[in-house]
């Protein structure tokens, strides 16, 4: 794969038809959720013996949610999405190219990870950085990763303050969520023969990719 992105593409359009994005915003969120569902097992296994992953480690905010949700909202969902794809997809991701670009996506996907308070936050966001990453580098544009990111902050804010408003990461809730992402992606992948696509000429065929790593 070509590790020199010209400038001028980054905020090319991609002929990614609208239907194409929310499937791959489905795969996306179920591949995420398959990583909290592990997750949420070794936090269960943890809190039997007093223990747990799902803390704030890096720091602890003394602001009162209430007062900081309605600028929050709009942060979250348009600013947020468009500064982290342009730093980390754009800025970040083509700078490190230059060593390599299987380094480049997971170094900058680790770095947007860290940034997050916690375990369970830092291994899924790291996962959703690669998947952003390897995204930009195959579509060579952020706009298909900006649209994503929106997508995902928007529908996890939504379940949040609804669905999951009093729900804790371990509560069967979360649980029955996880799965029933993990079902529908899969469903849809299955209804789509097994292939993602991204673009008009960019196509994954997942049970190429997995018979390749099984014969390796």
């Amino acid at each position: 794969m070509d590790n020199n992105i010209k400038s001028n593409a980054t905020f090319k359009k991609k002929s990614i038809k609208a239907g194409e994005m929310i499937k791959l915003f489905i795969y996306k969120y179920s591949i995420v959720h398959m990583i909290l569902l592990f997750l949420i097992g070794i936090e269960l296994i943890l809190n039997a013996n007093g223990y747990s992953i799902n803390k704030n480690i890096f720091y602890r905010s003394k602001e009162n949610p209430v007062t900081i949700l309605p600028w929050m909202y709009m942060y979250y969902i348009l600013i947020s999405p468009f500064l982290e794809e342009f730093f980390f997809r754009e800025l970040l991701l083509n700078g490190l190219r230059k060593y390599g670009l299987r380094f480049a996506i997971i170094t900058q996907a680790l770095i947007f990870g860290f940034l997050h308070k916690n375990i369970i936050s830092i291994v899924h966001v790291t996962a959703s950085g690669i998947l952003y990453g390897y995204i930009a580098s195959m579509t060579n544009s952020i706009l298909p990763t900006v649209a994503l990111h929106i997508m995902h902050n928007l529908f996890s804010i939504l379940i949040g303050v609804t669905i999951l408003k009093d729900a804790d990461l371990t509560s069967s809730i979360q649980i029955v969520m996880a799965i029933t992402y993990i079902l529908i992606g899969i469903i849809i992948l299955y209804k789509s023969n097994w292939k993602i696509k991204l673009a008009d000429k960019i196509n994954i065929d997942v049970k190429k990719v997995f018979a390749r790593k099984q014969s390796s």
